[in-house]
C-alpha cells in the first residue's frame, strides 16, 4: 500500500452518559483498545476558574495537576505542552514527573505570553516576557527545566 493510501486510525472518544463529560480513564480505556498506554487528558473544567489535567491509564489516573483559568485564549498551548513533555520524556524523565514539569512549563509560559494586538495570546516558550523575567528573578533564575 502507497503512503498516499495509508490512513492512519481514527476512533471516537466516549461522549460520556447524558449531561456527564467523560473521564480521563473513560477517554484511556477507549484510547487502549487502539494501542495508546497512557493518556494525558488536559483542560479539564473544576469549579472556580481552575483546570485539572491528567495523567490516566486504564486503571486510572495516575498523576494530574491543577491550573487556574487564565481570562484569554491561546495559540500554540498544546504544541508547548507536547513539545515539553517530549523533551522531558526524550532525557529520560519518568513519565509521571515528565508530566509535572512539562505542564508547569505550560503554565509559565502562558503567564509570560505575548499577546499582539492582532492575535490570541502567544506563550513565551522562552520566558523572556516581563512576567517571565520577574519570575526567574523571583526563584534565583532557577531554570524550569530543573536539574536538565
Amino acid at each position: 500500500m502507497s503512503a498516499a493510501t495509508r490512513r492512519s486510525p481514527t476512533f471516537s472518544f466516549p461522549t460520556g452518559r447524558g449531561e456527564r463529560p467523560p473521564s480521563s480513564r473513560e477517554i484511556a480505556l477507549a484510547a487502549n483498545k487502539h494501542g495508546a498506554r497512557y493518556v494525558l487528558v488536559t483542560s479539564i473544567p473544576l469549579p472556580d476558574q481552575f483546570l485539572d489535567n491528567v495523567l490516566a491509564s486504564p486503571q486510572g489516573a495516575i498523576t494530574g495537576e491543577k491550573f487556574e483559568r487564565f481570562e484569554t485564549t491561546f495559540v500554540g498551548a498544546g504544541e508547548t505542552l507536547s513539545a515539553a513533555l517530549a523533551a522531558l520524556i526524550a532525557t529520560g524523565v519518568e513519565l509521571h514527573a515528565a508530566v509535572g514539569e512539562a505542564l508547569a512549563f505550560l503554565d509559565q509560559a502562558l503567564d509570560a505570553g505575548f499577546a499582539p494586538a492582532w492575535a490570541n495570546v502567544i506563550p513565551d516558550t522562552l520566558l523572556l516576557g516581563a512576567a517571565g523575567r520577574r519570575r526567574r528573578r523571583r526563584r534565583g533564575r532557577r531554570r524550569v527545566f530543573a536539574g536538565r
